[in-house]
C-alpha cells in the first residue's frame, strides 16, 4: 500500500498531467491544420482528440483520490499510448509529424515508476510503431520499417537515458538532503552539550548564592541593605526560570525529557504553587483568588506545578495594577478542567495562534521583556505529553483565560 506521501505525489501529477494533456491537444489541433505534406483523416482525429478529454475528465475528475497512485497513472499511461497509436495511424502512418508524442508518456512513467512498467511501455511503445510500419506496406515496407527502427530506438534512447539523469539528480539531491540533515542533527547535538553545560555551571553558583541570601536574611541588616538583597533573589530566581526553560526546551527536542506519572489531588498542587505566588501578586496590588474542586489526576506532579506557576506568572506580569487574578478547578467528563482567568491587557487575535510557540513574546511597551518566550510552548510540551490540552480565550484590552485539561484519575 502506498504512503500518503506517495499519494499525494501523483494526485500533483494527475494535476499536472490533466493541464499538460489539454495544452497538448489544443497543440496537436492547430498543427494538422499545417500543410504537412501527408494524409490527415482530422474528423478521427478530431474524435480522438474528444474522447482523450472525455477520458481524462472521467479518470481524474469522477474517479476518487483515493484510487490515486502508481497503479492508475500507469494504466493511463497505457491508455495514452494506444490514443497516440490511434492519432498516429490517421496522421500519415509511418510518416506522421505525430510520433513525438510517444515520448510523453514513456517519460512519464520512466521518471515515476519502476524500471519494470518503463520497459513493458516502451517494448509496447516499440509494438505498435513497428505494427504501423508493417500494416502501411503500400508506402515502402522497407523504408518503413527503417522509420520505425530508428523511431523505436530513439524511444528507448530519450526513455531510459532521460531515466538515468532523473535517477542521478534524485541520487544527488538524496544525498544532499542526508548532509544538510546530519548537519542539523550535529548543530543540535552541539546545543544540547552547550545547554547542558550552561545548566551544570550555573545551577551550582545560583543555588549558592540562593543559600547565602537566606543566610543574609536571618542577620540584622539595615533596610537598604534588605531591599538590595530582595533585588539580588529576584533577579537570581530569574536566572534559574531562565535556565530551567532551557534545559526543558533541550530535553524536549531531545526526546530525553523524564515525566514521573502518579496519582494525586490537583487542588492541593495548585494551591501550595499558588500560595507560593501570591508574595509576587501583592506586590501589583493584584487579587489572586483560588476556588475549585478536588481533581485527581494522573500526571507529574512537578511539571503540573510548573505549567501552573507559568501561567499565573504570566497573569501577574501581564495584569495592571489593582487587577484581579482568578484560578478554578472543575470537572468535565474524564478530564479535570485549571484555568486562570485575569483581567489584563489581553492578547491581539493575529498573535494568538502563536503563543504556544518556541521564542515567541507579546509585543507591550506596559510590560518588560524578560526570558526567552520559552514558557508557553513548554506548557504545552508538558500538558500535552501528560495526555492533556491547553489553549487561550482572550479579548484585546480586557483580558485573557489560559485553561488546560489532564485526564482524571480511574477509580480501581
Amino acid at each position: 500500500m502506498e504512503t500518503s506521501i506517495e499519494q499525494k505525489k501523483f494526485i500533483k501529477l494527475e494535476l499536472i498531467g490533466e493541464i499538460f494533456t489539454g495544452a497538448v491537444i489544443v497543440f496537436g489541433l492547430l498543427i494538422i491544420q499545417l500543410p504537412l505534406g501527408v494524409s490527415i483523416n482530422k474528423p478521427v482525429i478530431y474524435t480522438v482528440a474528444a474522447g482523450v478529454i472525455f477520458f481524462s475528465l472521467v479518470w481524474h475528475q469522477l474517479i476518487p483520490q483515493k484510487f490515486s497512485g502508481a497503479v492508475k497513472n500507469y494504466i493511463e499511461s497505457i491508455i495514452d499510448i494506444f490514443a497516440i497509436a490511434t492519432t498516429v495511424h490517421f496522421s500519415g502512418g509511418p510518416n506522421s509529424y505525430l510520433t513525438f508524442l510517444y515520448f510523453l508518456p514513456n517519460i512519464d512513467t520512466a521518471v515515476n515508476m519502476g524500471l519494470g512498467r518503463t520497459i513493458i511501455l516502451s517494448f509496447l511503445t516499440s509494438l505498435l510503431i513497428l505494427g504501423e510500419a508493417i500494416f502501411n506496406v503500400s508506402d515502402g515496407f522497407s523504408s518503413n520499417l527503417s522509420l520505425a527502427a530508428l523511431r523505436i530506438w530513439s524511444i528507448f534512447l530519450v526513455t531510459f537515458y532521460g531515466r538515468f539523469l532523473f535517477l542521478q539528480v534524485k541520487k544527488l539531491d538524496e544525498e544532499e538532503q542526508k548532509i544538510k540533515v546530519d548537519k542539523v542533527r550535529e548543530i543540535n547535538k552541539l546545543k544540547e552539550e552547550f545547554v547542558f553545560l550552561i545548566s551544570r555551571k550555573f545551577i551550582f553558583p545560583i543555588n549558592s548564592i540562593k543559600n547565602n541570601l537566606k543566610t543574609l536574611f536571618r542577620e540584622n541588616i539595615d533596610k537598604e541593605t534588605f531591599k538590595t538583597l530582595k533585588i539580588v533573589e529576584q533577579n537570581t530566581q530569574r536566572l534559574k526560570k531562565q535556565i530551567d526553560d532551557l534545559v526543558n526546551i533541550s530535553e524536549i527536542e531531545s526526546g530525553t525529557l523524564k515525566l514521573e506519572s502518579g496519582v494525586f489531588n490537583l487542588k492541593e498542587v495548585a494551591k501550595e504553587t499558588i500560595e507560593s505566588l501570591k508574595l509576587s501578586a501583592t506586590k501589583k496590588n493584584l487579587e489572586l483568588e483560588f476556588s475549585g474542586q478536588g481533581a485527581r489526576v494522573t500526571a507529574d506532579p512537578l511539571r503540573v506545578r510548573e505549567v501552573i506557576s507559568n501561567l499565573i506568572d504570566n497573569a501577574i506580569k501581564y495584569t495592571n495594577e489593582f487587577g484581579r487574578i482568578e484560578a478554578d478547578i472543575y470537572k468535565k467528563g474524564d478530564l479535570a478542567i485549571f484555568s486562570v482567568k485575569d483581567d489584563g491587557i489581553g492578547i491581539p487575535k493575529e498573535v494568538a495562534s502563536n503563543l504556544f510557540t518556541k521564542f515567541f513574546r507579546i509585543e507591550s511597551g506596559k510590560v518588560e521583556k524578560e526570558g526567552f518566550g520559552l514558557g508557553l510552548f513548554i506548557c504545552k510540551e508538558l500538558v500535552e505529553r501528560m495526555g492533556g490540552k491547553i489553549w487561550v480565550e482572550s479579548t484585546l484590552g480586557k483580558g485573557s483565560i489560559f485553561t488546560f485539561s489532564l485526564p482524571l484519575a480511574s477509580r480501581a
